[in-house]
């Protein structure tokens, strides 16, 4: 019957929308974290970088060791080029890469530009974690605002599903079985009354008030 097969679709809808809320959750919570992760990650090795390259210049006296220093002030300075996650970034890193040489050379203004690149390097680095941390409080909120909405959204289909079984099936058939019930207790006026039930439960309605008059004309008792 019909009835039955829309029960059943709303029945497999109700699960599909369910097993959406689910797998939704799940991917809003566990897409913030490593997204956050990364860019906090990435922020931590440029800052651990630029400290580096600041010891470097200040370990410089010259001598054997200022080949070994500027080699590693190079390693960082290319770690910090390939890193570029944040605006302002590009500009204080090419201050550095002009001036890194003479600093190590003994010139102090070069080293001055360079202790305030580095500065500005790292203020950009901390704030842009500082956000990053921002973000993922602000994305977990929203990300249970959704999951509590999803749950409301089920909540409320789940009444609709519910309703509709009522006044489509459980209604009827409990209206039926009064009738049938009081017919065989001898209240042989008793009838089905019309309602807003499906197409398909007023034609069997139909049909056992048809059923219902045949036996009491006839005075045939089928129950």
């Amino acid at each position: 019957m019909r009835i039955f097969k829309n029960i059943e679709f709303a029945g497999w809808s109700l699960l599909i929308f369910h097993s959406l809320i689910f797998f939704s959750s799940i991917w809003v919570l566990t897409r913030i974290s490593p997204i956050i992760e990364v860019i906090i990650k990435q922020n931590e090795l440029s800052l651990h970088e630029s400290r580096n390259m600041l010891s470097f210049i200040g370990l410089n006296r010259g001598g054997d060791e200022k080949i070994e220093l500027i080699e590693k002030f190079r390693k960082s300075l290319n770690f910090l080029k390939g890193n570029v996650t944040e605006k302002g970034e590009v500009d204080a890193i090419k201050t550095i890469e002009n001036n890194y040489e003479k600093s190590f050379d003994g010139d102090y203004n070069s080293t001055k530009e360079i202790i305030k690149a580095i500065s500005v390097l790292s203020d950009i680095n901390r704030e842009a974690m500082i956000m990053a941390d921002k973000k993922a409080k602000k994305f977990g909120s929203k990300g249970a605002w959704s999951v509590a909405f999803m749950g409301i959204l089920s909540f409320l289909f789940q009444l609709i599903f519910i309703n509709n079984l009522k006044r489509n099936l459980f209604e009827p058939l409990d209206e039926v079985d009064i009738v049938l019930k009081e017919f065989s207790k001898g209240n042989v006026m008793r009838r089905c009354c019309k309602s807003e039930s499906s197409k398909e439960i007023e034609v069997i309605k139909t049909n056992i008030n048809d059923i219902l008059d045949i036996s009491q004309n006839k005075n045939i008792g089928y129950f």
